[in-house]
């Protein structure tokens, strides 16, 4: 069997779909920095398939669904720390950045 070394990579991609593509989505910039310490040439990309949703009003009137329960998952995971720190210090609410449209800006 082979043995690879981590530094010698030259791509990576994480990827994930359902839940999974929201933890791609909260942790491909830790993952991305992760190897850039050990070999700042390695391309790290992230497919993160249905983990991302919109903040818009549902059409029955119901009211901001998707804030109310993205700020639940926010602060009951604790995700502060996981979300890109610029799209952080620049919203005042920092659980906006949950939302694909506000950290993609």
């Amino acid at each position: 069997m082979a043995v690879h070394k981590v530094g010698a990579y030259k791509q990576v991609v994480l990827s994930g779909c359902s839940a999974g593509g929201m933890a791609c989505f909260l942790h491909c910039d830790y993952v991305s920095a992760w190897f850039a310490r050990v070999n700042s040439s390695i391309d790290v990309r992230c497919i993160c398939d249905a983990g991302a949703f919109i903040d818009v009003p549902t059409i029955t009137g119901a009211g901001d669904v998707m804030k109310t329960r993205f700020y639940d998952l926010a602060d009951r995971m604790q995700t502060r720390a996981s979300l890109s720190p610029a799209c952080v210090q620049a919203e005042p609410d920092w659980r906006e950045c949950m939302f694909s449209e506000t950290t993609l800006k």
